[in-house]
This record gives C-alpha cells, structure tokens and sequence, in this order.
C-alpha cells in the first residue's frame, strides 16, 4: 500500500514544549491503513532528539470510530506506524501528548471511483491521482514518466500466504509529488 500525503505544519515553539507535527494523508479508506508520522519540533523546526520515549495518543472526534493502533511511541522526536480506521464519513484525527496537541481533517474516500491498471503503461507519460489500484505487475517502461500526485491512493493486491503478488516495476521516470 502506498499512500502519498500532504503535511500539516504547526506553529513552531519559540518557548516552551516542542511543536507537535502531524503528517497524514488528506483521506483513508475505511479499514485499510494509512502511513501517520509524528514529529516533535524544536523551535528551528527540526524533531527534536532530546524527546525520547515519548507516547502520543491518537484519537478521532466522531463517536463510534475507531483506530488501531491509536498510540504512537516517538523515539528521538520522531515515530510512525500503519494506522487503520472504521468509520464512515470524514473524520478529524487528533494527536495527543503531555504538553499540546495537534489534529488533521481526513476526508472519507470510499465513495471515490477506482482506477483499476495492470500491465505496461502505454505512450510516453501517465498521471495517476484519486485511487488506484494495481490489480496485476504495473510495468513504466524506459522512456516512460509516471507522475503520481499528491494525495493518491495507490493499493496493490495481496496475497493471504506466499509471495507472489503484483509489482510495481520502474525502468522509466518516477516522480511522486
């Protein structure tokens, strides 16, 4: 699963504790994972290396929706993980440590057409936004530029065992933005 985001940027710290800086994407799809980063910000805006062992709490403001998992340890300011969501309609996700907070709108994408590709990707240049979602091996051959904007949901098949299962195969020109 590949999942482009776009970054929420707090107001730095000039005293006092770190700014928390939430990276997600602008939507999910309910039960399927997104990528959540977490930063801790010293007043440069760098993370902030001193923040060891710190436990963030993610939550959601609708009643009834859950995440899993819904804490994150950041280790040396920063720290991540793959964080599912059920629910159903757009959903504000917040994040909570022991000296402030942040929070990010995530729209639902269910009702979002899907683009289904496999193969070799003809002509000289695609673009790939919305949801896609690569059913076989995707193949951008030499000469090919693949673009993949901002916020676009790139799902890949799996497999429940084994490892065979779809590629996504770059000889060409890859620029995700």
């Amino acid at each position: 699963l590949l999942l482009l985001t776009a970054v929420s940027w707090p107001a730095l710290a000039q005293d006092g504790p770190p700014a928390l800086r939430l990276v997600a994407p602008a939507g999910y799809l309910p039960n399927a994972p997104i990528l959540v980063r977490l930063d801790l910000l010293d007043r440069h805006g760098q993370p902030d290396p001193s923040q060891w062992d710190t436990l963030v709490t993610l939550s959601l403001n609708e009643p009834g929706a859950a995440l899993a998992p819904n804490q994150i340890m950041l280790r040396n300011g920063r720290g991540s993980a793959l964080v599912t969501i059920a629910a159903s309609g757009d959903v504000t996700l917040t994040a909570r440590y022991t000296d402030g907070e942040t929070s990010r709108p995530l729209a639902d994408r269910s009702g979002e057409p899907i683009t289904l590709v496999s193969g070799t990707l003809p002509g000289i240049q695609t673009t790939w936004s919305g949801i896609i979602r690569l059913t076989d091996d995707v193949s951008v051959p030499s000469g090919h530029h693949l673009v993949i904007e901002s916020n676009t949901l790139v799902l890949v098949d799996g497999v429940s065992s084994g490892t065979t299962a779809p590629d996504l195969v770059v000889q060409g020109r890859l620029d995700v933005l």
